[in-house]
């Protein structure tokens, strides 16, 4: 048993910290969960990490383990979440020690439907020829449900005045070529 030197004083070990509250919701968007819970005690080693996971189940079968971050906020937005589904979590807290008990499920945190996708960045250029241009992009968020296709606009000024409309091009492979055009002009 450790002695507190000087002081004729032992001390006993310390250990794992105690179990936790359930986390609470703050906010919830379509692909993730904001979580927010109260400190445990630490039983005499200083809590260095919350672990959170989570379920589509309240008996948390199956539940995956958010990935970690270390320190010890006490606020966290799970991200990758599947749009319009509930989801129950748990959290416990980490000493030196150990982990300690997963607290009970958290009440059911329901992602949001998913929203419009967030708009493209402007295409650029992969190659070019004389009369056709493969221009490329990077999908925007689908802030909740996968982009499936893309309408590019092709005009020969920056106002977009009188553009050719191309919709329906599939998303992947995030490249297009674009034909009938007029060679040695800009667009």
């Amino acid at each position: 048993i450790p002695q507190v030197p000087g002081q004729g004083r032992i001390q006993t070990k310390p250990h794992v910290p105690n179990k936790c509250l359930p986390p609470y919701r703050t906010a919830a968007g379509p692909t993730s969960c904001t979580l927010q819970w109260q400190s445990t005690v630490d039983n005499g080693s200083p809590i260095v990490q919350y672990v959170i996971r989570y379920a589509t189940n309240r008996e948390m079968e199956g539940a995956v383990e958010a990935p970690k971050e270390s320190g010890t906020r006490r606020v966290r937005v799970i991200e990758d979440l599947e749009a319009r589904v509930s989801y129950y979590f748990q959290v416990c807290a980490r000493n030196e020690v150990g982990r300690g008990e997963w607290s009970n499920p958290s009440q059911a945190c329901e992602t949001q439907a998913p929203r419009k996708p967030s708009a493209p960045g402007a295409p650029h250029l992969v190659t070019a020829a004389s009369s056709s241009l493969i221009v490329g992009w990077f999908n925007p968020s689908g802030n909740g449900a996968p982009v499936d296709t893309i309408t590019l606009r092709v005009a020969d000024n920056k106002m977009m005045r009188d553009h050719r409309e191309i919709p329906d091009i599939p998303a992947a492979p995030q490249k297009f070529e674009v034909d009938q055009l007029t060679p040695g002009q800009m667009y």
